[in-house]
């Protein structure tokens, strides 16, 4: 989490470095890099929201995607922690298959 002035690096260069980093299929910037969890990716969307006090829809401007996918995106915190947790260790869990999870919890 991005706290104070720390710079969250995918957000570096006024949001150009995260449009790089998340509009790949693979959401690599560096090669080198693991694939960043879906977990991961919305922990960075929210700091981002809360760090630069933001809208969702300003985020998703910046990202270049709609406000309805970040939102889908952002709904993967709100799991149970066991869920979320696991998600966090297995990247190859995209948010797709957490809908499901989503579903059951709202209804």
């Amino acid at each position: 989490m991005v706290t104070g002035n720390e710079e969250n690096p995918l957000f570096a260069e006024g949001g150009k470095s995260v449009r790089n980093y998340f509009s790949r299929r693979d959401l690599l910037i560096d090669r080198k890099q693991q694939k960043p969890s879906i977990v991961d990716v919305a922990e960075a969307y929210r700091d981002e929201i809360q760090r630069r006090g933001i809208t969702q829809r300003q985020l998703a401007k910046q990202l270049g995607v709609s406000r309805v996918r970040v939102t889908q995106i952002l709904n993967v915190l709100r799991l149970s922690k066991d869920v979320v947790e696991m998600a966090r260790r297995d990247p190859s869990i995209t948010e797709r298959i957490l809908r499901t999870y989503h579903a059951k919890i709202t209804q």
